[in-house]
């Protein structure tokens, strides 16, 4: 603003206000910016716990060679799970804390469903000690809610029938009922 400008500003002031005359000085007060809104205090987010990287490192090394040494059952269920046309992931990583995930065989996500082919030595007690556990711990992550499993010899005796029937009970329980 020049001061020409200026000048013209307190001249139409003083028009307006003539009682703000003091004694020959002009004084002008030019209106105040509006202040800004004060910020709103948010809480601060938690942070993530992050997953230990040489863990989660170690966890993908041992998914590629599951992943390539896939065994029977886990092929066979595979073919069945595409002639069914179920999407799915196959020997999936999850995390389920900072020191600890899982290697799961099949996610199907649009049933938020782990479906695992178990060996003879899930048999044993102590694994099913083991298996009970991280059945727990994969229940508590929000993306899953049933954990359903199957047998080695199960699943080579199955055909698609077999299959699509087991599914059908294992993901809508109701349906049992049906049929």
């Amino acid at each position: 603003m020049t001061r020409d400008e200026y000048i013209e500003l307190q001249e139409a002031f003083l028009m307006a206000h003539p009682k703000k005359r003091k004694s020959g000085v002009v004084s002008y007060n030019p209106p105040k910016k509006a202040k800004k809104p004060k910020k709103i205090k948010r809480p601060k987010k938690k942070k993530r716990e992050t997953v230990n990287k040489n863990y989660l490192s170690a966890l993908k090394k041992n998914k590629r060679g599951l992943t390539s040494k896939a065994t029977k059952p886990e092929q066979a269920f595979k073919e069945f799970l595409n002639i069914l046309d179920i999407d799915y992931s196959f020997q999936r990583i999850f995390t389920v804390s900072k020191r600890k995930g899982y290697i799961v065989d099949f996610y199907l996500k649009d049933y938020l469903t782990v479906v695992e082919i178990d060996g003879s030595n899930h048999a044993e007690e102590d694994q099913e000690l083991k298996d009970d556990n991280r059945t727990q711990d994969l229940l508590n992550l929000p993306y899953i809610r049933r954990v359903t499993r199957f047998d080695n010899d199960e699943v080579l005796n199955m055909n698609i029938n077999d299959v699509k029937k087991e599914l059908a009970i294992r993901l809508c329980p109701f349906v049992e009922d049906l049929l």
